[in-house]
């Protein structure tokens, strides 16, 4: 079984590829891969710095070595980019008033 993962942060995309090699025999053992043994690996991962691991794309496929066409899945999530935690600073103009003439000056 191989597992691959990998950041696309152009397209802000984080891949999990799951392949699998055909059972020749069928006393060979079953290997299959869910969306349970995904939401393990996707635990265990840790994003780009800056980045937030979003929502998956496409939850409902499973790799199987019974079957030809379950040999490859591609799971596909968002990588989101983190919002600074810095405060915003808010700028006010104040009014502008004339001093106030004392009574020596008037």
């Amino acid at each position: 079984m191989n597992i691959d993962i990998k950041n696309d942060l152009e397209k802000s995309q984080m891949t999990v590829t799951v392949t699998v090699d055909k059972k020749k025999k069928s006393s060979d053992e079953t290997k299959t891969f869910i969306w349970k043994d995904v939401v393990k690996l996707v635990k265990e991962y840790s994003p780009p710095h800056g980045y937030v691991l979003g929502e998956c794309q496409a939850t409902n496929q499973k790799v199987s070595n019974n079957f030809e066409t379950r040999l490859h899945a591609v799971w596909v999530f968002d990588l989101h980019k983190k919002l600074s935690a810095k405060p915003v600073k808010k700028i006010t103009t104040g009014k502008k008033t004339a001093p106030k003439k004392t009574k020596s000056e008037a």
